[in-house]
C-alpha cells in the first residue's frame, strides 16, 4: 500500500524551520525532531515552504499529505487555516496525537493567484515517543485519491492490532484452561 502512496508533487526537501527560540534553518522531511540537536529542546516549530501555485491548481480538490506526526499541529495555506489536529477551537492543545496521519484538503480560495503559495505548518510539542513529522515524505495530490490510500493504510494497521489482540486473548485463555485442568499442583 505504501508504494501506491505517490504524489504529483513531493514536498520533502528544504523546509524552513523557525524554533520558539527564534533560530531558523532548513531541513528535509521526514525527521524525528528528538534526533536533531537544533530541534529537540523547542516547545513548538513553524515549518514554511513555498509551492508554485500551478502545482496546486492542477487538482480539482488539492490536498496535502503530511504523514504521521508525533504532536498536535496546525496548517495554514496563505494564512487560511486548512487543518488542525489536537487543537481545540479556542486554541488550546487537546492532547497527544502521536501517529495520526495528517491529510488536509486545501480549498481553492486559499491558493494564491500569484506564482507561489505559502505553506505554514506549526507543530506543538506534546508527545514523547516521536516528535515532529517522523514518518513518510509529505506531498500534494488529489484529495479523494489520497483519502482512500490513507484509509487502506489505517485499515491494515488496525487489522494487525486486532489480530494481535485476538492471539494474546487465545493464549491467555489457553493457559487459564491448562491451569484449571491440572488436577494436582505441586510447588
Amino acid at each position: 500500500i505504501d508504494k501506491k502512496l505517490s504524489f504529483q508533487t513531493e514536498l520533502s526537501s528544504r523546509w524552513l524551520v523557525e524554533t520558539d527560540s527564534g533560530s531558523e534553518f532548513s531541513i528535509n522531511l521526514p525527521i524525528d525532531f528528538r534526533l536533531d540537536s537544533r530541534l529537540k529542546d523547542s516547545k513548538f516549530w513553524i515549518l514554511k515552504k513555498k509551492v508554485k501555485s500551478n502545482k496546486l491548481n492542477r487538482f480539482s480538490h488539492p490536498a496535502i499529505y503530511l504523514g504521521r506526526v508525533g504532536d498536535s499541529d496546525l496548517l495554514k495555506v496563505n494564512s487560511c487555516v486548512v487543518g488542525k489536529t489536537g487543537i481545540s477551537s479556542d486554541g488550546r492543545l487537546k492532547g497527544w496525537w502521536w501517529g495520526a496521519i495528517r491529510l488536509y484538503e486545501i480549498p481553492k480560495s486559499c491558493i494564491s493567484e500569484k506564482n507561489t503559495t505559502l505553506l505554514e505548518w506549526k507543530i506543538y510539542k506534546k508527545g514523547f515517543a516521536n516528535v515532529g513529522p517522523y514518518k513518510r515524505k509529505p506531498g500534494l495530490g488529489e484529495y479523494h485519491d489520497l483519502k482512500q490510500l490513507v484509509a487502506q493504510i489505517e485499515s491494515v494497521r488496525f487489522s494487525f492490532y486486532g489480530v494481535s489482540g485476538f492471539v494474546l486473548l487465545f493464549l491467555g485463555l489457553y493457559y487459564i484452561f491448562i491451569y484449571l485442568m491440572v488436577s494436582e499442583r505441586r510447588y
